[in-house]
């Protein structure tokens, strides 16, 4: 094998790779354009925020788990394509098994490993869609479980928020009460005691 047999090689795989790599990305796109947008903005207003607005937080909060909801329905849906396309290819192998198997020539006999080889060869087509679904449903949901990280990562930010709103309010109400009760009406009854 030369070099130039194995950049011939490469550079076919890469237009192959890059093909079935396109298809995948906008099937998966077409259905996450919402989400893609949305954790975009989050990256803008929240994460590259050094102190973000509790009201950002909130909002995109709400507006993350509301785009999750919908979303579950076309990562089902990519998820059918994913099984069909999987069946398909199955159903194309194994017809073209039985007829190479079982070939109208009676006299010409094949080999199981030619019957396989060649039932591989028959449905590549369809082998190959159907890695395509596979991929795109792994993409699909890689971007639904990052947004789930990212939602929870919000909610345990609002959650520190309400907890420090909460120990301030009880600090300075305590200060307030601890000064009432120095100064107020009881300042007496303890002078007198």
């Amino acid at each position: 094998m030369t070099p130039e047999n194995l950049d011939a090689i490469y550079e076919s795989l890469d237009k192959d790779v890059q093909y079935a790599d396109m298809i995948a990305r906008h099937t998966v796109d077409s259905k996450t354009t919402q989400l893609d947008n949305l954790m975009k903005e989050i990256y803008t207003e929240i994460v590259c925020q050094e102190e973000p607005a509790t009201t950002s937080i909130e909002k995109y909060f709400l507006s993350l788990a509301n785009c999750l909801y919908f979303l579950g329905d076309n990562l089902e849906e990519i998820g059918i394509y994913d099984d069909i396309s999987k069946a398909k290819a199955k159903e194309k192998y194994n017809n073209a098994y039985l007829n190479f198997v079982n070939p109208v020539d009676t006299k010409k006999k094949v080999t199981v490993a030619e019957a396989q080889t060649s039932a591989e060869n028959e449905a590549v087509t369809e082998t190959l869609v159907s890695t395509i679904y596979a991929r795109s449903y792994k993409m699909f949901k890689y971007k639904i479980d990052t947004a789930q990280t990212m939602l929870s990562t919000l909610s345990k930010m609002l959650s520190k928020r309400m907890q420090d709103a909460q120990m301030s309010m009880t600090g300075s109400a305590g200060n307030d009460i601890k000064q009432y009760l120095a100064e107020g009406p009881f300042k007496q009854v303890r002078e007198e005691l």
